[in-house]
């Protein structure tokens, strides 16, 4: 894939992934809580417990950026020396 067109997309999913959390937000504490998860946000309600690192009953964007992260690593590791990855 074109550099630029990489760089692009990784903007738009970023910019897709504020707006959902935005909106699951509902009442605009800038965190989603369990029930605002599992109204609108089904794999982030299943794995509530692993975002929510501090456990305050809270996933700021940095707890679910940082799940994120540790997920794709994970997913890395997973297919590490494996030639179709």
């Amino acid at each position: 894939m074109d550099p630029d067109k990489f760089r692009q997309r990784r903007e738009e999913m970023r910019v897709r992934r504020a707006e959902r959390l935005r909106q699951a937000d509902k009442n605009g504490d800038s965190a989603i809580s369990r029930e605002e998860a599992g109204q609108s946000m089904p794999h982030l309600s299943r794995h509530f417990e692993e975002v929510d690192a501090n456990r305050d009953g809270r996933a700021t964007k940095d707890e679910v950026k940082a799940f994120r992260e540790k997920r794709m690593q994970q997913r890395l590791d997973r297919h590490r020396g494996d030639p179709r990855f």
